[in-house]
C-alpha cells in the first residue's frame, strides 16, 4: 500500500538558505527530492509557526545568529554532498 503525501500537510522549497533557516528553527527535513543533480527540493512538516517563519523570510523580518545559520547551512550541504538526499 502506498501512502500519498498531502500537500497541505508539508512545506517544500527548493532555496537551500532557507531550509537551512527552517532547519535551524528545529523542523526536520522530512523528505527530499532530487529535481537533477544539481537541484533538490526539501519538504518540512507544516504547521502554523512553520508559515510564519516562512512568511517573516520573505518579508526580511527574520534575525539570525549568523554561525547558527552557518552550522545548518553546513549541516545541509553535507547531506547534499553525501547523496543522502
Amino acid at each position: 500500500m502506498t501512502k500519498l503525501l498531502n500537500e497541505n500537510e508539508f512545506f517544500e522549497t527548493q532555496e537551500l538558505l532557507l531550509a537551512s533557516i527552517i532547519h535551524h528553527n528545529g523542523y526536520a527535513i522530512e523528505a527530499t527530492n532530487r529535481i537533477n543533480p544539481k537541484k533538490v527540493s526539501f519538504l518540512f512538516k507544516r504547521d502554523g509557526d512553520l508559515d510564519e517563519l516562512v512568511q517573516n523570510f520573505w518579508s526580511q523580518k527574520l534575525r539570525i545568529e549568523p554561525v547558527a545559520l552557518w552550522s545548518s547551512l553546513r549541516f545541509i550541504k553535507s547531506l547534499l554532498k553525501s547523496n543522502r538526499c
